[in-house]
């Protein structure tokens, strides 16, 4: 049980994603060294399982009002100081990692620890929508732009790293912007200028929805530019496809509950698109 409660507080999932998409950058900036990619799939895992400990450390009143029992601390499975301290742990040892790659890769990880998994909890996270949102895409474009500055590529393989950066941001654009319509009556309590408590609820939806599609056009853009490859569009397509999906149902109009239901259904997705990326850059680097 503790375990998992602690699995949760890091959101594994979310850490994993964001190491598979390091691993992918990596590859496809030209690298297959092992070493490369042992340490950038930490320095990935590490960084972003920490800034979601944190941010719930901070954000624990407001889980607390959103009735948010998947939410450790809320549940007091653990307790503030541990969430906090392991929170901060996971960042060092993330930044620290990254000293294995590259000074380039070191200088970015540190900025991304700092600037966006510490940051944004206690400091971006009550700003404006713009703000904290782009910060949340921020956090899915970083680890995917990353193997850039493990290797330092040339342009054509910067473009490449770009359109899969790109991809990323919409999506966990989308993704935040589905959270917000979750959260709106914390945020409102608390004052917090979000997108769904300024545009409305129906506007955030259609708006999330467009992001999941720009993104799956995205997708099409990597196949013609990056992959080329029968097994890109094979592992991609069902992605597309449950994106599409859900994008339909969010303009038709859904519930809290349902909305809650497609965000985890969501992260899955962004998980077997990540896989895609991932499989097809190895044969790209093979």
């Amino acid at each position: 049980m503790r375990m998992s409660a602690y699995l949760r507080l890091i959101r594994a999932e979310h850490g994993i994603a964001a190491g598979i998409a390091a691993v992918s950058s990596i590859l496809i900036a030209g690298s297959s060294e092992i070493l490369d990619l042992v340490a950038g799939f930490t320095v990935g895992f590490l960084i972003t399982s920490g800034g979601f400990a944190i941010n719930d450390y901070f954000d624990v009143e407001v889980d607390r009002i959103n009735r948010r029992l998947d939410r450790p601390l809320v549940t007091g499975e653990i307790g503030l100081r541990q969430a906090l301290s392991l929170g901060l742990l996971l960042n060092v040892l993330g930044v620290v990692a990254s000293a294995f790659l590259s000074a380039y890769a070191f200088m970015v990880a540190s900025l991304f620890s700092i600037g966006v998994s510490i940051s944004y909890g206690p400091w971006l996270k009550g700003r404006h929508w713009s703000i904290k949102n782009m910060v949340v895409g921020l956090s899915y474009f970083i680890p995917c732009f990353y193997g850039g500055f493990v290797v330092m590529p040339g342009v054509e393989r910067w473009l490449s790293l770009l359109i899969l950066s790109l991809t990323a941001f919409l999506f966990g654009l989308g993704r935040e912007i589905m959270k917000d319509v979750m959260d709106l009556e914390g945020d409102r309590l608390r004052n917090v200028k979000s997108f769904a408590s300024i545009y409305g609820v129906s506007t955030a939806l259609k708006t999330a929805s467009t992001l999941y599609i720009l993104a799956v056009l995205l997708s099409f853009v990597a196949y013609a530019r990056v992959f080329r490859s029968l097994l890109f569009a094979v592992t991609i397509a069902p992605v597309d496809i449950a994106a599409v999906y859900i994008s339909a149902k969010l303009c038709q109009g859904v519930d809290t509950e349902d909305i809650r239901r497609f965000r985890e259904w969501t992260i899955l997705i962004f998980l077997f698109g990540l896989f895609s990326f991932l499989i097809s850059s190895i044969e790209v680097s093979f």
